[in-house]
């Protein structure tokens, strides 16, 4: 079975101390690319400063697994699933449960 093609939206501490490593270590997840607005890269990993920028240029990554802070998550989770992404977010998911509901 292909692995799971994972891209890392937010390149900081629970990024780095968690989600990283598992993707790493998991024999079901690649780390396909990284989006970083401050220019953050993992290795030889691709890196790219938006999400739309992603999904341009790698319109084959299965998720994004969205580690930012909350405020901001609701345009980069609808982002993705308008471009089909899979889609896991960090906790809290957004700061509001309106916002979360209206993602559904």
């Amino acid at each position: 079975m292909a692995k799971y093609r994972v891209a890392v939206i937010g390149i900081g501490k629970i990024s780095t101390d968690q989600h990283l490593p598992v993707i790493a270590k998991s024999g079901d997840f690649e780390l396909a690319a990284t989006v970083s607005q401050r220019g953050v890269a993992v290795g030889s990993t691709p890196s790219f400063k938006t999400a739309a920028e992603l999904y341009v240029a790698m319109p084959g990554i299965d998720a994004v697994s969205i580690c930012t802070p909350p405020g901001v998550r609701h345009a980069l989770v609808r982002e993705a699933l308008n471009a089909g992404k899979h889609v896991l977010m960090e906790k809290p998911p957004h700061p509001t449960v309106g916002e979360l509901l209206a993602l559904t």
